[in-house]
């Protein structure tokens, strides 16, 4: 591990940018020794930039959200004042100084991906492609028009990847596509992560959430998504650090500081808050990044470096350096939301650069106040792409992947070798199979054999006698590939695939068994007999048993249930994590609860941004969108008794309303009005009523969120005497007669 040192980074500027602006600039930044972080473009050419993409001539294409929290209020979010623009190097110096447009006028748009000879970008609610034209845009395809509801941007789908599988994932999201013949295809798989997603070089997909550094899948997607009523979570979503600790360099702003163990007596943040878009490098030309992930931590202003081991299917995460992070600065504006590692193999880092990143929906009154004390809000219309390599490695080479696709397949820069891959299939380059077929008779690397078969099933061309010798190699990984392929396929070779099987059994290596025990059953080998005494050998001798039986159940026929209830009767301790995943499975099945994921759009409805939007509906024009409320008319809800005490108290407010002179804060205030309950709206229901209360105790006080729904309807019927709205007096013999009950 090199040494860490305080160093001055040169800020170098766009020059497409005014002359009279092109002085130096300088940051501190807390980088490791012998590498460089260069700022390769910069605001005005790019404006709050969230995510971005390489093309295969090198160019970087960003996605600004400038509409994104461009103020304490997060007025006019959906203003189409947002773009997708193509960043370019033109006189080769490293510096990106040309921006052109290549989309404008979009609502949030949230990612993109260069596939399928165009681009897919997200613009909710729908996913799109469309292709490009000499960087115009050309011909527009809707791919799907449920891709992500409205709501806080935090939480929707986002970083659209394409995977090794030729599927395209997105984090917070239950979906994958592909185009097969001219046509998307849609299906469904497990949900994933929040802001962010990256892959292994098998095929693994790897993301976060915002208190969770890091997480993976141990299997590639949709191994075993075939058992609607099994909940997958032993092979999946597998947390992959001990701990979620970050180091900063100063006091933080974040949203819930005031709870107990979020912040250390210094005001320091101890575990993260944010943590967003996981990148893992999958190159070797740079020595400390070999099995690296790096992670953004915008809160802190920083990014962390994870040293990433591997045991079997199993990856486990660990910071070296327990001191700092691996890239931090004191500029509260550097706010890193997306990485790549570029063509080149260095590090690219997207900034949004921008003072507010929490979403209006989720602010709480501390973090707003937090926000405007340090003069955050001020942080706007910036933003940042930053390169970090080190000082003495060269880039990887530039390479034209039509001249020789096949060499790019098995290169050892991963971008090339994902390009080559999508390449061949995405131009039906049929002419090339027996080139891969000849080297994967004779390949010896795990990747390219990878890569290999999932080319030959991309040209739809991929064969049984691909696969089965594969499974006499000692690979792990091409051992699994294999055998989920082949469980899709109408087996003909079966006596030699069986021997092959019942050969792989006899080594006793849990990762093999594991892998018979995701697939055997699919397989459609062997008889009843034969398939029990394996299931029943696989889990006896498992050290890891529910990963086994989480397969087994996944994948095993669906008429042969009575085999598994029976294996679930043995006595061995190691049968009762199967006989309780079955037991939840059946149970399900037998009160037809599909999981939630397995046949349709996620799109579960931000009940807090519905909650913000229903109080600026209902609520604002009296008390106002801050909470200030309004002299003589409405009192104001910042730390309010009324919204942060008595949870009864405040739900008879809202549901009855309130006239006369009331109590704030030891002063008796008149207001002219008299604030209208909304009992009475047939639009809103008991949750509505909830969303609001939810809302404006999380935006304007500490108060937990605990109002039940069932109270509300409760209290719609305790109405004051007068039939009106409630008085100071009247309000506070209610609640007085409401807990003698």
């Amino acid at each position: 591990m090199k040494s860490i040192s305080i160093i001055s980074i040169l800020l170098l500027l766009c020059s497409c940018q005014n002359p009279k602006d092109s002085h130096l600039q300088k940051h501190e930044f807390k980088i490791p020794n012998a590498y460089d972080l260069e700022i390769i473009c910069k605001e005005p050419t790019v404006n709050a930039p969230v995510c971005m993409d390489f093309d295969e001539k090198g160019r970087i294409w960003i996605v600004e959200m400038r509409s994104y929290m461009p103020n304490i209020e997060g007025s006019n979010e959906k203003s189409r004042n947002n773009s997708i623009k193509i960043l370019e190097d033109e006189n080769h110096d490293g510096i990106f100084e040309q921006a052109k447009i290549f989309l404008d006028d979009l609502i949030l748009p949230r990612s993109i991906l260069h596939a399928y000879g165009g681009l897919v970008y997200s613009e909710p609610p729908n996913l799109w492609h469309i292709e490009i034209n000499n960087d115009r845009p050309g011909k527009k395809t809707l791919i799907d028009s449920t891709y992500a509801v409205d709501g806080n941007v935090e939480h929707q789908p986002s970083a659209l990847t394409l995977n090794m599988d030729n599927w395209i994932y997105s984090s917070s999201s239950n979906v994958r596509y592909q185009k097969k013949k001219g046509k998307w295809i849609k299906e469904y798989t497990t949900p994933r992560g929040q802001w962010g997603m990256t892959n292994d070089n098998f095929g693994r997909l790897i993301y976060n959430n915002n208190s969770t550094l890091i997480a993976h899948d141990e299997i590639i997607p949709n191994a075993l998504f075939s058992n609607e009523y099994l909940k997958l979570k032993e092979n999946i979503c597998q947390i992959i650090t001990d701990h979620h600790r970050v180091y900063p360099l100063q006091a933080t702003a974040v949203n819930r500081g005031y709870q107990e163990g979020v912040l250390d007596s210094n005001e320091y943040l101890i575990n993260t808050t944010s943590a967003c878009s996981p990148v893992f490098n999958r190159n070797k030309h740079i020595n400390d990044w070999n099995h690296s992930a790096f992670v953004c931590i915008p809160e802190i202003n920083a990014i962390k470096k994870l040293e990433i081991s591997q045991d079997g299917f199993s990856n486990y995460a660990i910071q070296q350096d327990t001191s700092s992070e691996y890239i931090i600065t004191m500029d509260e504006g550097f706010r890193p939301v997306d990485l790549k590692i570029g063509p080149d193999g260095f590090l690219y880092i997207a900034d949004m650069h921008r003072g507010i990143i929490q979403h209006k929906a989720y602010m709480t009154s501390y973090l707003r106040e937090k926000i405007l004390g340090k003069k955050l809000d001020t942080i706007t219309e910036m933003g940042r792409i930053l390169r970090f390599k080190p000082s003495e490695i060269l880039p990887l080479e530039m390479n034209d992947i039509s001249v020789d696709p096949i060499a790019l397949l098995y290169s050892n820069n991963a971008f090339y070798r994902d390009k080559a891959q999508h390449y061949i299939i995405q131009n039906n380059k049929q002419e090339l199979a027996e080139k891969i077929r000849s080297k994967l008779k004779t390949e010896n690397v795990e990747i390219n054999i990878l890569h290999s078969i999932w080319t030959l099933e991309g040209l739809n061309i991929l064969l049984e006698s691909d696969l089965i010798p594969l499974l006499e190699k000692d690979m792990l990984h091409v051992s699994y590939h294999a055998l989920y392929l082949l469980s899709k396929m109408n087996i003909q070779n079966k006596d030699f695939l069986k021997l092959i099987c019942n050969n792989l059994i006899k080594k006793k290596v849990p990762e093999l068994d594991r892998i018979m025990a995701h697939f055997i059953g699919k397989l459609n080998l062997f008889s009843n007999e034969e398939l029990f005494d394996i299931y029943k050998t696989i889990i006896a001798r498992s050290n890891e048993a529910a990963k086994s039986a989480e397969g087994i159940i996944a994948n095993h026929p669906k008429n042969k249930v009575a085999l598994l209830t029976t294996l679930s009767e043995q006595s061995s301790l190691n049968f009762s994590s199967f006989k309780e995943i079955l037991e939840t499975t059946l149970e399900r099945k037998r009160e037809g609860k599909e999981v939630y994921y397995y046949n349709d759009n996620l799109n579960l409805e931000d009940r807090r941004t519905v909650g913000m939007e229903l109080y600026r509906t209902f609520c604002a024009t009296c008390h106002g969108i801050d909470g200030e409320g309004q002299n003589q008319l409405a009192p104001k809800l910042i730390d309010s008794k009324y919204v942060a005490g008595d949870e009864d108290r405040l739900i008879l407010i809202t549901l009855h309303g309130m006239i006369g002179p009331i109590n704030i804060d030891g002063k008796q205030h008149q207001f002219s009005g008299e604030m209208t309950g909304l009992n009475d709206n047939e639009e809103l229901s008991d949750t509505d009523i909830k969303d609001i209360l939810h809302f404006v105790r999380n935006a304007f006080t500490s108060a937990p969120y605990s109002i039940e729904e069932s109270r509300i309807n409760e209290l719609r019927k305790i109405k004051p005497a007068n039939g009106g709205s409630f008085t100071s007096e009247s309000l506070d013999s209610t609640i007085q007669t409401l807990k003698k009950l």
